[in-house]
Parts: C-alpha cells; sequence; structure tokens
C-alpha cells in the first residue's frame, strides 16, 4: 500500500494562527468584560475604550479564529478525501500571509478609530 504525501505544511501554519489569535480574542474580551465592571482599566487611553476594542474582539473571534481554523480544516479534508497533494502549495502559502496580513491590518485599524461604522 503506497503512502500519501501531503502538504501539511499551510496545515499546520494555520491551526497554529489559530490557537494564537483564539488566544488573543478571548484576552481582548476578557479585558473588555473587565473594562464594564472596572472602566479605569482602559486608563484613559482611546483605543483601549470598549467602543473600540469590542469591535476588535468579535472581528478576532470570529475571523481570526475562525477563519484559519476553516482554512486549516479546508486544506486538510481537502487532500484526505481527494487523496492527493494540493496543486499549488505556493498558493496555499499566499492564502495564509494574506489572510495573517488582512487580520493584523484588522488588528490595528480597529482600535486606532480607522472605521466607517454606525454602531
Amino acid at each position: 500500500m503506497a503512502t500519501d504525501t501531503y502538504e501539511l505544511k499551510v496545515v499546520r501554519q494555520f491551526a497554529i494562527m489559530t490557537v494564537v489569535w483564539g488566544i488573543v480574542g478571548m484576552l481582548v474580551g476578557v479585558l473588555i468584560a473587565a473594562q464594564l465592571a472596572w472602566p479605569v482599566l482602559n486608563f484613559d487611553i482611546p483605543w483601549l475604550t470598549f467602543g473600540r476594542l469590542r469591535p476588535l474582539h468579535t472581528n478576532a473571534v470570529i475571523f481570526a479564529f475562525g477563519g484559519s481554523a476553516l482554512f486549516a480544516t479546508s486544506y486538510y479534508v481537502v487532500q484526505r478525501t481527494c487523496h492527493t497533494r494540493l496543486f499549488a502549495p505556493g498558493l496555499a502559502a499566499f492564502t495564509f500571509w494574506g489572510w495573517q496580513l488582512i487580520i493584523v491590518l484588522a488588528a490595528v485599524t480597529l482600535p486606532l478609530g480607522v472605521t466607517s461604522g454606525k454602531e
């Protein structure tokens, strides 16, 4: 029986970042929950206020944590069910680095208030 070899580097990268973004998103959630009890925790710094950190928390948990988990699972399952390697590992690496760049840019711009949301 032949042993199939799969492209697992990108799966591993997305899985690691799933854990990292999950921890970051949930720590921000704990901070904003604590700010509801102790408002002084924002230290009068505008980008640490509840109104700016709550969108960061929700976006980090939904898109960074959830999106990275979805990418990792998709790349793993597609290779296993099709019994083949990825067509272009470079494109998979591009999706990894591109997704992480978008998440980091969102994590920087949301607390700085560079948004146009009505909420």
